[in-house]
């Protein structure tokens, strides 16, 4: 089976939520496709209503700790939303789901659906939820006004990744700086690794070699599904 990304953008505050179903094998932007589905709901607030009941009570305690509502919405609306698109995979009730951490603490189905590997990623006004039958991940980054790009990149990009970032085209340093960070953060994600370990790997190539801890070497396979300015996504499969 394919990996199969879902992406819902919330298009103002209240406003329509669509979902999009991008496919695997797209390498340009996925948002004005065939796939992408009608809204689905008439305004945010419905969606949010309907992912509170969907989440557990673990879950519904995390978001009570947001201190912003902003931030409380939007982990109500992905994690619900996780749920939406795990059940539409399994002919499951979303809010039948269960989970557990598995190694390096990423997220998995407990049996009988532990089969299907999923991750989150939300940013901005978007959530993107991907699926696979193998450890599977997916980063999602809107473009931060302010950020010393070069400063981030030189600290933790390897050398051929700052020479693509930096050079060239001044006026697209952005774009091709969060298109490397985001596939830095999917095979990150895909594995179960934090952050500590994103200077260590190169992501320029669509195949990469990583090293566990324990020596096993593992291959990942990464798509650009979408990468300009102001937004990018990217998913990273093990081979």
């Amino acid at each position: 089976q394919g990996v199969e990304v879902t992406l819902w953008t919330m298009a103002r505050p209240g406003g329509a939520l669509e979902s999009a179903d991008v496919p695997s094998e797209s390498v340009t932007c996925p948002f004005d496709a065939a796939a992408i589905e009608a809204a689905a709901y008439a305004d945010t607030t419905l969606f949010q209503q309907e992912a509170l009941h969907l989440i557990d009570a673990d879950e519904a305690a995390r978001a009570e700790r947001f201190l912003s509502e902003a931030d409380r919405s939007l982990y109500i609306m992905s994690h619900g939303g996780l749920r939406k698109t795990l059940g539409k995979r399994l002919d499951v009730a979303p809010e039948a789901l269960r989970f557990w951490k598995a190694q390096y603490g990423k997220p998995e189905l407990v049996h009988p659906h532990f089969q299907l590997k999923f991750n989150l990623s939300h940013s901005g006004r978007h959530i993107a939820v991907a699926t696979a039958d193998r450890d599977v991940g997916v980063d999602i980054e809107t473009a931060c006004e302010g950020l010393n790009l070069e400063q981030i990149a030189k600290r933790f990009f390897v050398e051929e990744e700052q020479e693509y970032v930096l050079s060239g085209d001044r006026t697209r340093v952005q774009e091709r700086f969060y298109r490397v960070w985001v596939r830095k953060e999917a095979v990150l994600k895909a594995i179960g690794f934090g952050l500590s370990y994103i200077a260590k790997i190169a992501v320029l190539s669509d195949r990469v070699e990583i090293k566990l801890p324990n020596g096993q070497a593992v291959y990942y396979s990464i798509r650009t599904l979408h990468s300009d300015a102001e937004l990018a996504l990217a998913v990273a499969v093990r081979d």
